[in-house]
């Protein structure tokens, strides 16, 4: 399921805090199945997770970032608070919601930043992250409008947060050829372009520079090249009177019938169809 990054809708299902450091070291929790996403802040650390069978040691500071479908097992010791999240907004799930009971699962959605989290993120201001989980629990109690809202609020900063130190880690980890390559994507999407020529001139190979375009924008340079013009033509259509033709082709398409039917695809809706719905009169 395909989930625009404008209808993400975070809401928490559940905060908890747990202390293992009263367990034997080295002593691994019951491997379990992950159903909503989690977020795991670890207040104190000398153990880690298993995430689909590999091994993340943790420190204090830093965050496990879990997606539905994946298998887990801690290893203590280590101490953290996890939040459960639903990213759709379902918030009558919450009510009677128990940690780790068998449930189906969310969907892992494609949404790139979801996919961009990282299994484990070292953060770089952890005492505000742990100053946004204590808020999100303690308003995450009280049970009143003003204190859900609150606890919406403070989701959805930390989310925000996780995201913008995600993608900062990411961006120094791809080559600035791939970096330049995305940047004239977006200055240019709207002319002519090739991502042939764009692999040409980075001087990398075909399949890495996919895959770390893929890393980095969560989405192949084909991929984003489309949806920046399909962007563009709902809003020329929206705003403007110009025929459809002309549409197309200040949206990087150079034949109208092209434009057209790629559109119908990727929206359920004829350009005609689009302007018709949603045209600001």
């Amino acid at each position: 399921m395909e989930l625009p990054t404008q209808y993400l809708n975070p809401t928490l299902l559940r905060c908890y805090f747990f202390d293992g450091y009263a367990l034997e070291p080295g002593r691994a929790m019951p491997e379990r199945t992950v159903y909503d996403y989690e977020l795991e802040y670890f207040v104190k650390s000398s153990g880690g997770i298993y995430i689909d069978g590999r091994f993340y040691p943790f420190k204090a500071g830093e965050m496990s970032l879990r997606r539905p479908g994946q298998v887990v097992r801690g290893v203590a010791p280590y101490a953290c608070y996890t939040l459960c999240v639903d990213m759709l907004g379902n918030d009558k799930r919450a009510a009677g919601y128990e940690f780790g009971r068998p449930e189906e699962a969310q969907g892992d959605y494609g949404n790139p930043l979801l996919h961009s989290m990282p299994p484990r993120l070292k953060l770089k201001k952890p005492e505000m992250v742990e100053g946004l989980i204590r808020r999100i629990q303690e308003h995450g109690r009280m049970g009143g409008e003003a204190d859900a809202f609150a606890c919406k609020a403070s989701l959805s900063l930390l989310l925000s947060e996780i995201f913008l130190e995600t993608a900062s880690a990411l961006e120094g980890s791809i080559p600035p050829a791939v970096r330049a390559a995305r940047d004239q994507i977006q200055q240019c999407f709207d002319q002519p372009l090739a991502v042939e020529a764009l692999i040409k001139a980075s001087g990398l190979s075909k399949a890495y520079f996919h895959r770390a375009f893929l890393r980095m924008a969560g989405v192949s340079p084909g991929g984003m090249i489309g949806q920046l013009r399909l962007e563009k033509a709902k809003n020329l259509l929206a705003m403007t009177d110009l025929p459809i033709g002309e549409v197309g082709g200040l949206s990087g398409y150079a034949d109208g019938a092209y434009f057209s039917r790629i559109f119908k695809q990727r929206t359920g809706m004829t350009p005609q169809a689009w302007r018709s719905r949603y045209a600001r009169r």
